[in-house]
């Protein structure tokens, strides 16, 4: 029981600093349960990090669900994820309940303690960089391997951030989802088992620059048909390269199976509980909570992506305003902690409650049950593919992934970096100092790495120094 509430308490401080998305929580929950408290080993902290990028919805909430259910169970599954997906829902139901009563220059010193937050997120981010470096072995072909894969992937990932930086307004080539890049990561490596030839090379570059055609944002192939063939080429291929393997795999056992329906009647029982108090606050709640639901397993590629899916629920549909949409929701999700998916399913709760019945108790009634149905969908989908994931073990492919998946990260973490960069120009150009917040950021940036790596400083301490510096910082220069 002691573990467990280690994990809720930790989840919970962690889910508050949460700014720059979900992969930028990856170091930071490695430091806390991995290396500080030992509570899980590194090999099973990126085996949760691999099923939790090929799932859609709160890649953070599934991590943190599945060290849960390593601890305590299918109980601790669904206590790890809430605790994760908690702080950013709550502040944001908090802050829109509150919003008529919040001026403009309050939620502005908001924005500017936010600031020295993504600085320490950046300095946790740069050392798991390092890390991956350091903990390259040695040996030539290894290391050009994997600093090959970390640059591959901050170039395919890291063109909308740079263009929006630069402020250039044009399409960029290189702008690939996450989802994406493990999708060729995964088939590059099923297909070669990192045994490259002069035969299998050239097909897997052919194909990926095909399907970087087809994804890319300049969607150069347009055909759906062609992705389509492209992606089924892709999955025969896999299953060519480990066909030889695949004999060897243990079948689904009885208890595992009965233990993965057991977590998902847990999950459903937990959203039907608060979805029938949200139905005696309003009948729309039906509907809300299966949209919720749909939106939760159709969240590939991260925040931007969601808000994308939601738009196209709840907006089009009417069931929220498109004014209350990006005029209350959206920038309140921008600014605070936590899953963008969570904060956003429990503010279109709380405006469904609210405009339906005049109360604000109403309203959190209807976000808790979207909360309840985010975190359930999230950790449900990742519980079920983690439990076929782990009959694949002795399969060389997938030790090849969990051998190479340090890098691929690494790559999507300079990537985080330059979206957190973003974050802080674009504060600045809404106050009209353009890139005032960035170097204010650059200095706490600084700041943080030596008291994180001189000092030795605690992850609270740094976070507490870093919003003050910022928020003085930003005054100071608006002066």
């Amino acid at each position: 029981m002691g573990n467990i509430t280690t994990v809720i308490l930790s989840m919970m401080k962690i889910g508050l600093i949460g700014f720059g998305g979900g992969n930028a929580l990856i170091p930071v929950i490695e430091k806390d349960i991995v290396k500080d408290k030992q509570l899980v080993t590194r090999a099973e902290y990126e085996e949760d990090i691999i099923i939790a990028n090929i799932t859609p919805g709160a890649l953070p909430v599934e991590i943190a669900g599945g060290i849960g259910k390593r601890i305590a169970g299918r109980s601790g599954l669904l206590l790890g994820a809430s605790a994760m997906a908690f702080p950013g829902a709550f502040l944001t139901v908090l802050c829109l309940s509150m919003m008529s009563g919040l001026s403009d220059s309050l939620l502005r010193q908001v924005e500017f303690l936010t600031v020295g937050v993504t600085a320490f997120i950046a300095c946790l981010l740069t050392e798991y960089v390092v890390k991956t470096f350091k903990n390259m072995q040695t040996g030539k072909h290894i290391v050009a391997k994997s600093v090959m894969i970390i640059a591959g992937v901050f170039i395919l990932t890291c063109g909308k951030n740079l263009y929006r930086i630069l402020g250039i307004d044009v399409q960029p080539f290189f702008a690939i989802s996450t989802v994406y890049v493990f999708i060729m990561a995964f088939f590059a490596i099923f297909y070669t088992n990192c045994i490259f030839t002069k035969k299998n090379v050239p097909v897997v570059a052919i194909i990926c620059v095909l399907y970087v055609l087809c994804i890319g944002k300049n969607q150069i192939i347009t055909s759906l048909v062609f992705r389509r063939l492209l992606e089924l080429l892709m999955i025969v291929l896999a299953l060519v390269g480990v066909r030889k393997h695949l004999s060897h795999c243990e079948k689904c056992s009885k208890d595992a199976i009965k233990e993965l329906l057991a977590e998902l009647l847990m999950l459903i029982v937990a959203t039907g509980v608060t979805l029938l108090a949200a139905f005696l606050v309003t009948d729309e709640s039906l509907v809300y909570v299966g949209k919720g639901f749909l939106s939760s397993i159709m969240s590939f590629g991260g925040g931007d992506a969601y808000l994308t899916v939601a738009d196209g629920l709840f907006v089009s549909s009417a069931m929220i305003s498109e004014d209350t949409f990006y005029s209350s929701i959206v920038p309140v999700v921008n600014i605070l902690p936590g899953s963008i998916l969570c904060k956003t399913l429990s503010g279109i709760g709380y405006y469904i409650g609210f405009e339906n019945t005049g109360s604000v108790l109403a309203g959190c009634v209807v976000a808790l049950a979207g909360f309840v149905c985010s975190v359930s969908a999230s950790a449900g989908v990742f519980t079920a593919i983690g439990c076929f994931a782990s009959q694949f073990e002795q399969v060389e492919a997938f030790r090849m992934i969990k051998k190479w998946i340090r890098a691929i990260v690494a790559g999507l973490m300079l990537t985080v970096i330059l979206s957190l960069v973003y974050q802080n120009c674009k504060l600045g150009r809404s106050i009209g100092m353009d890139y005032m917040p960035v170097l204010c950021m650059l200095c706490v940036y600084i700041m943080d790495l030596i008291l994180y790596f001189k000092v030795k400083l605690g992850h609270g301490w740094i976070v507490l120094i870093s919003a003050v510096a910022s928020c003085l910082c930003c005054n100071f220069l608006m002066l």
